[in-house]
């Protein structure tokens, strides 16, 4: 990943930090950054509105009214590293993540994921919001070959993510990006000692705005390039997604023998963050059919 004589020189990495103003603020993700900036590093700060505080080593990109996916896609086409790597302002990176990241991108790593453990003084809401999202990237993780790396703890090989530009120009949405990537032969890892943690401060409300939009475009992509027929039978099938998605959260908590009275005591609030998300599944399986039907 050497720079060519007489190009300026890159930083090693650069990291990506997708802020929603109406969620969690990013200045406890700042702040677990700001010890292990060094030259080589380049920080991006990619939020919906102007608004917040943008240290001197970070540079603030604004894209209006955007969801995160939509903001690690305009962070990351600014980027200029050898290596890129995407956080969530609702995520706390632990010391070391800087030099872990450089690290375990040897031996042609080309996708990078990390675990995502639960952060101090969480509520009721901030657990179900951490079993809903993050349930697969508490610690054991699972084998590689069957875990999506998640965006909010992943890093890139820059010079192979920027290859699938056209993929995420409207959007990071992750698995879609990674699946070609991996079709193409490029190589997925996960270093289990990288560690970020979800942050307290979830609002119920907002929660469910972000699980009703990210479900619709979910569905969206799920609709793409299938038949009517089955974009019918996933509307038809809709009701019971809530449950099969509480179901294997469950079952993913209480294999790794962790945290299960707390994924109990949640599992009120998780079913019903997941019936929205199922509820914007079906709007944007609709989009579809409506998109082939004007």
């Amino acid at each position: 990943m050497s720079d060519l004589p007489g190009q300026e020189a890159r930083p090693t990495l650069s990291i990506v930090i997708g802020a929603r103003l109406g969620e969690r603020g990013a200045a406890a993700c700042i702040d677990a950054l700001a010890p292990q900036v060094d030259d080589e590093l380049e920080v991006i700060l990619a939020v919906d509105r102007a608004g917040v505080v943008c240290p001197a080593w970070a540079k603030e990109v604004v894209r209006p009214n955007g969801l995160v996916p939509e903001l690690w896609a305009a962070g990351i086409d600014q980027a200029s590293g050898r290596l890129i790597g995407l956080l969530a302002s609702t995520t706390v990176p632990e010391d070391g993540w800087v030099a872990s990241t450089r690290a375990a991108h040897g031996d042609d790593v080309a996708i990078l994921g990390g675990a995502i453990e639960p952060g101090d003084g969480l509520s009721i809401v901030d657990w179900a919001v951490y079993f809903c999202r993050y349930s697969p990237y508490m610690r054991p993780l699972g084998p590689a070959d069957g875990l999506e790396v998640p965006g909010d703890n992943a890093s890139y090989d820059g010079d192979v993510l920027r290859q699938y530009g056209a993929m995420y120009r409207t959007g990071f949405w992750e698995p879609m990006v990674h699946q070609a990537m991996r079709a193409d032969g490029h190589r997925q890892a996960f270093c289990e000692g990288r560690i970020v943690r979800a942050a307290a401060g979830a609002r119920a409300s907002t929660f469910r705005r972000q699980r009703l939009a990210h479900g619709r475009e979910h569905g969206r992509g799920r609709a793409a390039g299938v038949s009517q027929g089955r974009t019918l039978l996933g509307l038809l099938t809709a009701p019971v997604v809530p449950l099969l998605m509480t179901a294997r959260a469950a079952r993913t908590v209480f294999a790794k023998r962790r945290l299960r009275a707390r994924f109990l005591a949640a599992s009120p609030l998780i079913l019903w963050f997941y019936t929205w998300w199922a509820i914007g599944e079906m709007n944007g399986r609709l989009d579809a059919i409506r998109g082939r039907n004007p």
